[in-house]
């Protein structure tokens, strides 16, 4: 005979590996390497398959002659021409020459037969080879050169404690903080979306075949519903992990092809247990909501009640604004409230300092709202396994829902 938990991971299991091919995982990977070799070496294809262009230069009435010192671009050629040549190389666009340039003192025209995205190339690398030019006219002294030639700006620190010290942190340090927050709201989405996609047809498909009646003989509707929300979560565990793991692996390749070494994010402790409680029961929740509300759904080919299910989502989209602020009261609230908290509080712990009691009521908030939430969930798959041919009403389900 078979005992609570045995039962709940008997469903749990049934609905991981219903979802979980071999073959598909295998075909996944094989296309995400594809991808990666092909990103990795885009630059060198492109490289490879980029024609040389030859542009024209001339002066125009105002010089004697093109300056030597012309800029180097990559695959383009400087063809040096005499200004009586002009006629000639015009009506050569196109066939001898991909451009003409006009050259008149530190006034510069380009003349081509189409816009095209090489020419951007040349007219950076001029308007710096014009402005060394106007800075070597006024004969400044090596350091006032140096003066006028560095950009002008503010140095911005920002300082962290460390062991008890205030310390300037790094540059990259800052910047690998940010692609923290980016890739956890990345692998939200792939989370939430993956779950929608599960639990839809876990639960919808089987209501309408009629088989989950049968089953629920040997078992309680919460045991039921308990198997397929921790069986879905983890499968989108598997798919934000595989995803996160190759993004990492991408990432340490292109930094070691560009000389910078293995590529390490700067991550805590803090930000590891923040990112397994927070996200792991986010999706429990999310997983819950969508549950439960999916078993209401008689028909989702006919239902427009599938479109509320993408509300899970908004704490997701919402988090960005945690970013760029999260020290407002706003980003503070979102972190703490439970049904917003999965997924703003680990954006907060990666961009600033939370404070421990925050965190904490944060996390109890958020595991009694999972409760709350899963026991729901089971109410209204009993309501919904119930009733066939129709759906329940928003007062049903509002009545259910909130009865535990």
């Amino acid at each position: 005979m078979l005992n609570n938990t045995d039962k709940v991971w008997r469903v749990a299991k049934f609905e991981f590996l219903r979802f979980f091919k071999w073959k598909q995982e295998l075909l996944s990977i094989g296309l995400m390497v594809g991808g990666m070799l092909v990103a990795i070496s885009w630059g060198s294809i492109m490289a490879f398959f980029q024609p040389e262009y030859r542009i024209a230069v001339m002066p125009t009435q105002g010089m004697a002659q093109v300056p030597a010192n012309l800029p180097t671009v990559t695959r383009v050629e400087w063809i040096r021409l005499p200004g009586s040549e002009r006629e000639r190389a015009q009506q050569a666009l196109g066939d001898r020459y991909d451009g003409v340039m006009l050259i008149d003192g530190h006034d510069i025209t380009l003349l081509v037969e189409r816009r095209r995205d090489w020419q951007q190339n040349i007219d950076s690398a001029m308007a710096d080879w014009v402005r060394e030019r106007r800075i070597s006219s006024v004969n400044l002294t090596p350091e006032q050169h140096a003066a006028v030639s560095d950009p002008a700006g503010i140095q911005i620190n920002v300082l962290r404690t460390v062991s008890g010290e205030t310390v300037v942190s790094d540059e990259p340090r800052e910047r690998g903080r940010s692609l923290v927050s980016g890739g956890i709201l990345m692998l939200l989405f792939i989370g939430v979306f993956s779950g929608f996609g599960l639990m839809m047809t876990a639960i919808t498909a089987e209501k309408q075949q009629r088989v989950t009646e049968q089953l629920l003989t040997l078992m309680t509707p919460q045991q039921w519903m308990d198997g397929k929300i921790i069986g879905v979560t983890l499968h989108c565990i598997k798919s934000m992990a595989t995803t996160g793991i190759f993004v990492m692996v991408l990432l340490s390749v292109i930094s070691i092809v560009s000389g910078r070494g293995m590529f390490v994010l700067p991550v805590t402790f803090v930000d590891v247990l923040t990112l397994i409680v927070f996200v792991g029961f986010g999706l429990i929740l999310v997983n819950s909501m969508l549950a439960g509300f999916a078993a209401t759904i008689d028909d989702p080919n006919h239902s427009s009640r599938p479109l509320v299910m993408f509300i899970p989502l908004f704490p997701v989209g919402m988090s960005f604004s945690v970013m760029s602020t999260p020290e407002s009261a706003f980003s503070t609230f979102l972190s703490i409230f439970p049904l917003t908290s999965y997924a703003t509080m680990p954006i907060r712990v990666a961009e600033t300092s939370v404070p421990w009691w925050q965190w904490i009521l944060a996390a109890v908030l958020l595991i009694a709202t999972v409760y709350y939430v899963r026991r729901s969930a089971a109410n209204l798959f009993n309501l919904g396994i119930t009733m066939y041919g129709k759906e329940p009403t928003w007062k049903q389900i509002w009545q259910t829902a909130k009865a535990l």
